[in-house]
């Protein structure tokens, strides 16, 4: 590629798609960093041409590359699931992510905003990306401990628990009996320490904040 060829709002984007790909630990440029690097460019040709065909620049920006996973590192035995398009966390808000819709129906009678396998049409399904962790594997976190990760082209946070480990954060040890979920508490607070920012809740309420 002949740089000196290009225009200067690509050369902008190529050397800030490197920039993302140095921060967030990714051996190579990825497409994601590229098009994350066009949509944040200010007065630049992509969003504009996003605009003018009726979409919205900063939502797909929010939607690039958008994951959860329980795999750290990209060679783990592990699954990452890709949000689909349009899906958007608001602030303080909830998104219920379960690996089956029907069977989540089942226990608490409502259906979860998104699932992993295929059970229920009306769920929208998260999506596998093979590139990341093992194509082979489900998303489903061990009872012994593991991780949480929720990415957006680079890791945006993380929780652990039991025998599951990141060097960001504190993770929570594993719950006693009797049976309890982990909740966040207070829901806005954010403090990378599991044991703080968590407590074990014996009245699971997914999709509703304490």
């Amino acid at each position: 590629m002949r740089l000196d060829k290009l225009t200067e709002k690509s050369r902008e984007a190529l050397l800030e798609a490197q920039h993302l790909a140095e921060e967030y630990n990714y051996p190579a440029v990825e497409p994601e960093h590229l098009l994350a690097a066009l949509l944040q460019q200010e007065n630049g040709v992509v969003p504009s041409v996003i605009s003018k065909i009726g979409g919205d620049p900063q939502m797909l920006l929010q939607s690039v590359e958008a994951a959860l996973s329980d795999a750290v590192y990209q060679t783990d035995i592990e699954d990452m699931r890709l949000f689909p398009p349009g899906v958007v966390i608001r602030p303080y808000g909830t998104l219920v992510v379960t690996i089956s819709a029907a069977a989540f129906h089942a226990e608490f009678g409502a259906s979860p905003d998104l699932e992993i396998v295929i059970s229920d049409p009306a769920v929208p399904d998260m999506i596998d990306d093979p590139a990341w962790g093992d194509p082979e594997a489900l998303f489903r976190l061990a009872n012994s401990g593991d991780e949480v990760l929720l990415w957006r082209i680079g890791l945006l946070d993380v929780v652990t628990y039991g025998d599951g480990y990141h060097s960001a954060v504190v993770g929570c040890p594993l719950l006693a009996p009797p049976a309890r979920s982990l909740q966040r508490d207070p829901y806005w607070d954010d403090t990378d320490n599991c044991p703080r920012d968590f407590r074990g809740w014996p009245f699971p309420s997914p999709g509703r904040v304490p």
